[in-house]
Formats: C-alpha cells, structure tokens, sequence
C-alpha cells in the first residue's frame, strides 16, 4: 500500500517538519512505512481498494500515518521555537525547545492520531463488505467508540489521548454493565449492524438508547441510583420492542426476567411433559 506520503503531504501535517531540508522527511520514511503496514491490518482488502476514489478516506490515512510516524521519531530530533512553532534543526549551534513545548506537541499529534483512527474508521465503515472481515470487530470495542461523539455526549471537550483511553474502558465498563441486563448478544447484534453499514429504524433508537445509557452510568458513577435508572428504562423500552430484538428475548437474562410468567407449552422452549 502507497499512500503517497511525499514531503509535501508530510510537512503539510506534521508542521514541525515543515520547510527543512529534505534530510528530516527522508529519515522518517522507514517510520511512514512502517506506520503504512500497520494501518494496511485495519483497511482490510476493500479498505485499500476504496483509497482510490475515497479522498477523505486517503486524507485520514495520511494523517494517521504521519502522526503515528512522527510520534516515534520525535524524541530523536532536536526541535527548535520557530514563528511559526516548531522547527527540526540538526546542528549544535541552537537551543531546543523546551521539554514543555515538546510534550505540547506530542499530545497534540497523539491527539491527530487517535482522531483520525476514528475518521478512518467512520469512512471503511461506509466501504461494501469491510464489516464482514471478522477482524475488524476488535476495533469498536463499544458502540461508543468515536472520540469526537464520545466527548460531545459525555461532556468533555478536547481529550487527550490518555484522557481518551480512561474514557474508553469507563465506557467498556457500562457497556458490561448494560450486558448484565439485556445479554451480550443485543449488544452484539448492534455492532455488527453498525460495523456493516446496516442499522435498521429500529436499531438506530437502540443504539442511540444504549449510547445514552452508557454515558449515563459514565457520568454518574458516583451515583448509583441514577445509573441504576437509566438500566431500567433501557430494559423498559427493549420489554416494549422486543418482538425486533430476538438477541434480546432469546438470552438468559431476558428468561430471567420473565422466570415469573413462564406457562408450559408445548411450543415452548423448553416443555416439561407429563
């Protein structure tokens, strides 16, 4: 895969590296294409097709691998206070900048790079058959996995990317949760339709339901009764449609529920003769 990384496309997002010589692009372009046979794992065969006539595809790509690359070069170089930010100087005659302004542009290109995995992964979802690869489940770990819609619902604007990865697990956390309540396979069922670019009426209110249970449980996790209530009206209005969820009424947790109301019909799942 050649995503045409050139040291325009670099220096154009990765602005430290802007406007020197060719010597700094050149001793990043064993990163880039190691960053390249990463990401070639998450397009899959179809993702990699479609970088020829998908743009914002292709841009996302590019950022994610020079942000990825640059990361782990960037302790390497000596970074110099230019006008316009940073600059990569490779003499000894100039101060670098501060271990401050450096950390700033670390987090600030973890951030690009954690963002744009996002971006990328919101366009291979619209690519014909890429949710079909098995593999591809690992990388939406809950139905909450967009770090943009992750701080808009939650509240919390501008994550970094470590602030990014607590959130993820508190939001894997409620995820299990809500698992206690309705079964993995409801949730399941949701990603699978999210992942293949398939969600139906009904499960987009689902999805949307569960999205706002989680961010519940997330922002109140100090208040039980109010996470504990926002469980309950999920299960209250997946008791309403369950006739769409067979995910739902064909786990234990849903027989559990309604142990109570059991009548022993021969239709049943389970018929006890006699």
């Amino acid at each position: 895969m050649d995503l045409k990384i050139d040291k325009k496309t670099f220096d154009g997002i990765i602005y430290a590296a802007a406007g020197y010589s060719d010597n700094v692009y050149k001793a990043m372009v064993p990163e880039i294409r190691n960053s390249e046979a990463a990401l070639d794992v998450i397009l899959q065969e179809q993702g990699k097709a479609a970088l020829e006539n998908n743009d914002i595809l292709l841009v996302g790509c590019q950022e994610h691998v020079c942000a990825s690359a640059f990361l782990n070069r960037l302790r390497h170089f000596d970074l110099i206070l230019t006008d316009a930010g940073f600059g990569v100087v490779s003499d000894d005659h100039t101060a670098p900048a501060s271990r401050e302004r450096v950390n700033a542009l670390e987090a600030q290109l973890k951030r690009k790079r954690e963002e744009s995995y996002c971006n990328i992964l919101r366009e291979l979802i619209k690519v014909q058959d890429w949710g079909a690869n098995a593999a591809v489940r690992r990388y939406f770990p809950t139905l909450l996995w967009d770090i943009v819609e992750a701080e808009d619902m939650t509240g919390n604007k501008d994550l970094s990317a470590e602030d990014w990865g607590k959130l993820k697990s508190r939001l894997f956390d409620a995820s299990f949760k809500i698992e206690g309540a309705t079964g993995r396979m409801f949730q399941e069922e949701l990603i699978t339709a999210t992942i293949t670019d398939s969600v139906s009426d009904i499960q987009a209110e689902a999805i949307a339901r569960v999205k706002n249970t989680m961010v519940m449980i997330v922002n109140h996790q100090e208040e039980k009764h109010i996470a504990k209530e926002a469980v309950r009206r999920l299960v209250e209005w997946l008791e309403s449609v369950g006739e769409n969820f067979p995910s739902y009424t064909n786990s234990k947790e849903y027989a559990a529920r309604h142990a109570g109301t059991y009548e022993n019909k021969e239709e049943s799942p389970v018929y006890f003769f006699g």
